[in-house]
């Protein structure tokens, strides 16, 4: 369930809040279609790993980091 947070304002007088609604929803279901897919993917066996861009770098670092302790080794 999702439930919509308006400010008072919008509320009140003439404006049509089922367009942002309608719009919401619409993303909302086209994000699970993705999701699912995806997942869909991993658990085939075609599926050896993923890839982080560059610019994901963060992500790089901390999943590096985790294996790293994950496994007891130790960054020096």
């Amino acid at each position: 369930m999702i439930e919509y947070l308006f400010h008072p304002d919008a509320l009140s007088g003439d404006h049509d809040l089922d367009p942002i609604v309608d719009f919401n929803e619409l993303v909302g279901r086209q994000d699970n279609d993705v999701c699912e897919r995806v997942q869909r993917g991993v658990r085939s066996r075609a599926f050896d790993h993923g890839l982080l861009p560059a610019k994901d770098s963060h992500v790089i670092l901390f999943e590096q980091r985790y294996l790293r302790d994950r496994d007891g080794n130790s960054a020096d």
